[in-house]
C-alpha cells in the first residue's frame, strides 16, 4: 500500500523513484535491489521492507538519518522530515516512547522508525536486522543477523544492550 501511495503521488514505479531520488544521491555502493511481490511487469515493490543492502549501505542510510537527512553534503530528505520521523506525534500518546511494551522493551513508533529513550531510533527488520541511531553520542550501529523466528524478544533485548555497551565504550 505504501508503495502504491508513492507511485500515485510521483507518477513513477516505487523502486525507480527510490533509486533516482534516494539511492543514487546517497552514493550507495550496491545496486538498488528490493523484494517484489511477484514476477513479471505487474509486480509490486514491497515498500515497507525488503531492501537488500550491504552493511556499508545500511550504515550510510543510518548516517544520513543521524545527519538530519544529509549525505555527503547533499540534503536527501529535509531536516524537518527527519525530526518528524524520529519523534512520536505528540497528539498520539499510544506512539510515545514508553507507550509500547515489547516484552519489557519500552519503545515508541513514528513513520517506520522505532523510537527509544534518549532520542535514539532504529529501523528494524524481521529476523534481526537493525540500523540503530544514537544522536547524543553520534553513533550509528548496523547489525545484520538471521534469527530463526521473525522476532525474538530476548535477542532484541541483547542487541539493544550491546548497542548501549558500544556507546559507553566509545564515549
Amino acid at each position: 500500500m505504501l508503495g502504491k501511495v508513492v507511485e500515485n503521488s510521483v507518477g513513477q514505479r516505487f523502486h525507480q523513484y527510490l533509486e533516482k531520488r534516494f539511492w543514487q544521491p546517497m552514493g550507495m555502493e550496491s545496486d538498488m535491489t528490493m523484494i517484489m511481490d511477484s514476477a513479471g511487469n505487474d509486480r509490486e515493490s514491497l515498500a515497507g521492507g525488503g531492501y537488500l543492502m550491504n552493511l556499508r549501505d545500511f550504515g550510510g542510510f543510518g548516517q544520513m538519518m543521524l545527519n538530519e537527512g544529509n549525505a555527503d553534503g547533499r540534503q536527501i530528505v529535509s531536516q524537518q522530515w527527519v525530526r518528524e520521523a524520529t519523534n512520536a506525534d505528540p497528539s498520539k500518546p499510544f506512539l510515545q516512547v514508553g507507550a509500547i511494551d515489547d516484552y519489557g522493551i519500552m519503545t515508541g513508533y513514528q513513520h517506520q522508525w522505532w523510537l527509544y529513550p534518549n532520542d535514539e531510533f532504529a529501523a528494524e527488520g524481521v529476523f534481526g536486522q537493525f540500523v540503530y541511531v544514537m544522536p547524543r553520542v553520534n553513533i550509528v550501529i548496523v547489525k545484520l543477523s538471521y534469527w530463526e523466528d521473525a522476532w525474538e524478544h530476548g535477542k532484541a533485548a541483547e542487541s539493544l544492550d550491546f548497542f548501549h555497551a558500544v556507546a559507553r565504550f566509545l564515549k
